[in-house]
Order: C-alpha cells, then structure tokens, then sequence
C-alpha cells in the first residue's frame, strides 16, 4: 500500500481543518495543581478571554462569561489557593465557582450579575504553530545523588525544607517541591557544591501539543484491523505516554491494555475525545497498513497517563512514565510531545531503553524552524515531523537536521459514532509508531531492521541550506 496513502484520502477534508490560527499570545504561564488545589500564574496584560481559555484547559471546568468584557489580566503569583488565584486573575470581576455533582464545575465570569455570565469559553489547546514555554517550573528541581551518597534524599529535602513529590529508584532520581522560585535556586546553589550530589536540573512543562475538532459528515478510513488473542507472549507494545483515555466511546478497544497512571487522575474524562484517543487511533491507522489481514495482529496499546487531568505534565513526569513502560515490556515508545528545553535524566532513560532493543518515536514540535527540540533531538530517537496531503513538509512542522521520519500530520479518528479531525507532529509520530509496530510483528524482524525499513521508505530528505 502506498506510503502517503491517509494523507492523499484526508486532502478532500483540508479545507474544513482547523480554521483560523489562533491569535498571538504575550508571554505567560499558568500551572494549577489540581491534585493539591494550588495555582502559579505569571501573565502580563493579556486579555481576559486567553486566561480564561487557560482556566479551562487546565481545570475542565466549564466556565461561563458575561458578554462584552473586554478586561486585560495582569498578576503574578506561586502557590496560591484556587479561590485567591481567581480572585487575582480576574481583579474588579465578580466570579462564582459551582461544583457539579456529575458533571463538571462551573466558573461564572461577570460584573454584577452571575446570570448574565452565558458565553461558554473552550479549552485552550496549542495551535500547529504555537511555540512551547521555555520557563521551568520555578519552585522545583530533579535531584539525583551519587551511589556512594552519605545522606538520604528525604534528608537531604528536610535539610533543604523540600517536599518530595516523586522518585525514579532506578535512576536515582527525585522531585523535590519547594515553597517558591526564591528557595528553588537557594537550594540548587548549595545542591551544586555537595558532594552527595551526582546532578541537579531544573523540571520543565510540556503542555498538550493539538487540538482535536470535530469534523462533520466525515468518515474515518476502515482499519481492517483484528487484535489477535495473545497466547504464547508475543506480543508487540506500544506504550502510549500521553493524558488520559476516555471512560467509552473508543471504537477499537481490543487494543488497549490497562491504562497505567502515574498519580491519582484528578479530572480522567467520562466521555469525549482526548488527545491520547487520538494518536492511539492515528498508532492503529499507521498499523494498519502493514498488519492487515485475516490473522489479526499481536499489536497492543499501552496508555501510560503522565498527565493527570492537567493540561501539562513535566520533564520528571516524562522520564516515570518511559520507565513505568519498560518495567512492563514496552517494545516502542509513542512520545506524542515535545518542548524546548533538554533533561538529562529523560536523555538517561531513553538511553537505557535503547540499549534494550526499545524503539523511541517523538514530535519535533508545530513550528516550521529547524530549532531542536525534545525528546525528539536526543540521539537515541527517531524524530518524526508531518507531511501535508502531497507529501511534502507540512507548513507548521518542524524541520531540523535531527528529524529522521516523515509522516502524515493529519488523522480523522472515531469517537461514539463520531469523526474528528487532529493536526500536528503528535500525529506523525503516533502513525510513524504504528508503522514500526506493524513491522516489528513480522516473523523474524528485530528493532534495527525496524529502523533501516523506516529511513528507506519515510526518512525525511533534508534541504541543502
């Protein structure tokens, strides 16, 4: 079957992608904690509607707005309650925060009357072309300590007056929480003259790459596709590390293994679609076209939720959730994701994961540079940028010197009956991952000849500079 064939069947849907791009954005970053009720915010006069977007993606509220309010929003903050950051966010406004039993919260924006707030706001998600922040989390570090360390890292956090909110045991490797960015870089001063200590880095967010819109009266390709029953433990998996699925409404969950949850979800979804639905669809699409036939195929997905109900997740988050996949058998890694920003201990994982035969596949990011990005630049993974309908380069995507593959950046994916549309590098990677692993399930096909099939039949042909 020809390479490009989804991308030339989704070219007579183009013109009802995406729309419009988004508008431009000022600087600015919003954190909220949901799992302990804490919000970070740094925004410098924008406009109210964009915050609110934030609000949303990042709470799954629904929030509601009175019409015609056209205030700016300027404040900066670090681990404030929910209720003081809505109340410096939203300034003169009046709000009303009302839970929902069964369904989601809502957030009432207005003047004077809780009424007339009637303008839903939808979730912000990251455009094709919208640059990733370079700011680290400014109130946490990664610590990792040397083998022969006097001191214990729950020592060492009490020393330091720190929280430990994770641990990788295999990499020796901590999450350390501290009150704010002023006693973060205290601690990293002392941490980088103790001898105890093998290295410090700061902990960086990696926010939802795509949008995911609804596209009516399409219809999504046929798969063909049958999972075989497993028997003999000759499975191929796919570790999907990316947000949550959905509780219904997936059309091919006989792919699916147990979902595997770094921390409590505090917000996992009881219906529609979420981005990890779409790339675990998009990985099946890719499947298809080398695992189609009457036998079925020992292919399974292996969502890992590395996001939590949030709309971020972190460098540290990143690396647990590659070694949450290799602990359970992960033949190849899905990283649907990418910012700017490198981490030693992420490049440290997947270092270990290639020298045990596991495939790496990452997004270089929606912006058309030839700026690395990661994990995506690490040497040890096959970076995968998008290709329009004709095969060429997509318009956003990224184009570096340290992009391998080249794949389809648009997928049409079914959900309750329904089709929608997603765009973005997250979408050429998760169909690249699908290829590798229809190939890898070929009698006698091991991860290297994997590699050297993929560089011959979609390795991306760099333009001379």
């Amino acid at each position: 079957m020809p390479l490009h064939w989804l991308a030339r069947f989704l070219a007579a849907w183009l013109l009802l992608l995406l729309g419009p791009a988004l508008a431009a954005e000022p600087p600015g970053n919003l954190r909220w904690d949901r799992e302990h009720r804490r919000v970070d915010a740094n925004f410098h006069d924008w406009p109210l509607d964009q915050v609110l977007e934030r609000i949303a993606s990042a709470t799954n509220w629904r929030v509601l707005v009175e019409p015609g309010l056209n205030a700016t929003v300027a404040a900066r903050f670090e681990q404030r309650s929910e209720r003081e950051a809505l109340a410096l966010l939203l300034g003169d406004l009046n709000f009303a925060l009302l839970p929902g039993r069964d369904t989601p919260s809502r957030l009432l924006v207005f003047r004077s009357q809780s009424s007339l707030a009637t303008v839903p706001i939808e979730p912000r998600a990251t455009s094709p072309g919208a640059p990733e922040s370079s700011q680290p989390i400014p109130n946490e570090l990664i610590v990792r300590l040397k083998p022969d360390a006097s001191i214990t890292i729950e020592e060492l956090a009490r020393r330091l007056g720190a929280r430990m909110a994770g641990s990788i045991d295999s990499l020796d490797a901590h999450r350390l929480v501290f009150d704010d960015a002023e006693a973060a870089d205290s601690a990293r001063a002392l941490l980088a003259a103790d001898d105890d200590v093998a290295s410090v880095e700061a902990n960086h967010p990696l926010s939802l790459p795509s949008r995911i819109d609804p596209l009516p009266g399409a219809i999504p390709p046929p798969l063909g596709l049958r999972a075989r029953p497993i028997t003999d433990g000759s499975s191929v998996i796919v570790a999907l590390l990316d947000t949550s699925l959905p509780h219904g409404g997936l059309a091919h969950p006989d792919f699916l293994l147990p979902t595997v949850s770094l921390t409590p979800p505090s917000g996992v979804p009881t219906e529609g679609l979420t981005h990890a639905s779409g790339m675990f669809e998009t990985i099946l699409q890719g499947l298809s076209v080398t695992q189609s036939g009457p036998d079925g195929t020992p292919v399974r997905i292996l969502p890992i939720d590395i996001y939590g109900g949030r709309s971020q997740t972190s460098t540290f988050e990143l690396a647990q959730g590659i070694v949450a996949a290799l602990e359970r058998g992960a033949d190849i890694l899905n990283l649907s994701l990418s910012g700017p920003n490198p981490s030693p201990v992420v490049q440290d994982v997947l270092r270990q994961a290639s020298a045990a035969g596991v495939l790496a596949f990452a997004a270089p990011g929606n912006q058309p540079t030839g700026t690395p990005t990661y994990p995506a630049a690490y040497p040890d993974v096959l970076a995968v940028t998008a290709s329009d309908h004709r095969g060429q380069i997509a318009p956003y995507a990224n184009r570096g010197t340290f992009v391998d593959l080249i794949a389809p950046g648009t997928s049409i994916v079914p959900h309750a009956g329904e089709a929608f549309v997603v765009q973005g590098t997250s979408v050429s990677t998760a169909y690249a991952s699908g290829l590798a692993a229809g190939l890898l399930a070929q009698p006698n096909t091991s991860p290297s000849t994997v590699t050297t099939h993929l560089h011959d039949r979609i390795g991306f042909r760099h333009l001379p500079p």
